[in-house]
Formats: C-alpha cells, structure tokens, sequence
C-alpha cells in the first residue's frame, strides 16, 4: 500500500508465496510425498488439478472469444 513495490514485484511476490503455500498444505496437512503408499493420492490429485486445468482454461478461452465476438 505503500509503494514501496512495483505491480508486477507484488503480483510475482503474491504467486510464489500461494504456490509455497499450496506446497507446505500438499506435505504437512495431506501428508502427500513420494512413498509407494501415497501413489494413489497422488494420482487422484493430478487427475484433479488436470481437471481443474481444463475447466478454468476452457472457461477462460470460451470469455475471452465472447468478450472479442461482443466488442467487434
């Protein structure tokens, strides 16, 4: 608020904390590492972040061509 950084410095420094964050409740509160018995876990969440992925993207995309098909 002050000013102190520029947009983009904040903006970047807002990602990487989220992504950190995201990390740490992936390994401490899921309990989600490498081992063989969390395989499935795993799995389950990629399979979920690749749907997620397809959703917002596809969203994304779909307003994006409504936004240009309603403002040309």
């Amino acid at each position: 608020m002050s000013g102190a950084l520029t947009t983009v410095t904040t903006v970047f420094a807002v990602f990487i904390t989220a992504a950190i964050q995201i990390f740490v409740h992936l390994h401490y509160f899921l309990h989600m590492d490498r081992s063989s018995e969390q395989r499935w876990t795993v799995m389950t969440f990629a399979f979920t972040a690749l749907v997620m992925a397809i959703f917002i993207g596809g969203s994304m995309w779909i307003m994006f061509d409504l936004h240009m098909r309603m403002m040309g």
